[in-house]
């Protein structure tokens, strides 16, 4: 019976199955390993992406900033009433000198922090994509490799079939001729 089936096209279909359930397992792999990306980076991206509404706040000088400059003017101001000198251009030229540190120092390192938070969060969703930009254009690569098989397996049957249509018609043309041959030599 496998003779007979092979005869038309079996063993070709077969192939073709057999490559088109490892096209399947491919892209199942694939899938997962896309999926496994994906989580391995979302922490860093949601850490980056939670990051951007404080660090915007923090641009406009958010109420921590205010309480930070509100306590140490009123320390200069105290220091300077002590003193006697309140209205003083030692006390505004403290007031500014004071300012000036808080928004040079502090503000900057803490920037610098938050903003490479978000960064962080930037590259991580990039990897994200890539790694989704990647799987998708291996699986799309399987997926036309399955098509190929599959096709390659039908044409190899019809091709097969073909043949044994063929050598069947031969078979049997032959055999109408013998008869012709045999009565055309008396």
């Amino acid at each position: 019976m496998g003779f007979i089936r092979d005869l038309f096209g079996g063993a070709a279909r077969d192939a073709a199955r057999l490559q088109a359930d490892a096209s399947d397992r491919a892209i199942a792999s694939q899938e997962r390993s896309r999926d496994v990306a994906r989580s391995d980076l979302a922490p860093f991206k949601d850490a980056g992406a939670g990051i951007l509404d404080f660090l915007g706040d923090f641009v406009r000088e958010g109420p921590e900033t205010e309480l930070t400059r509100s306590a140490g003017f009123n320390d200069i101001q105290r220091s300077s009433a002590a003193r006697g000198k309140l209205n003083s251009g030692d006390t505004l030229e403290g007031l500014t000198s004071f300012n000036n540190r808080l928004n040079e120092g502090n503000r900057q390192n803490r920037f610098s922090e938050l903003f490479n938070l978000a960064t962080l969060g930037a590259n991580a969703a990039s990897g994200q994509a890539n790694a989704s930009l990647i799987s998708g254009r291996g699986i799309a690569d399987t997926i036309v490799g399955k098509g190929d098989a599959l096709a390659a397996g039908r044409i190899g049957s019809s091709n097969q079939i073909g043949k044994t249509l063929k050598g069947i018609t031969s078979f049997l043309t032959a055999g109408l001729n013998k008869p012709k041959q045999l009565i055309g030599a008396t």
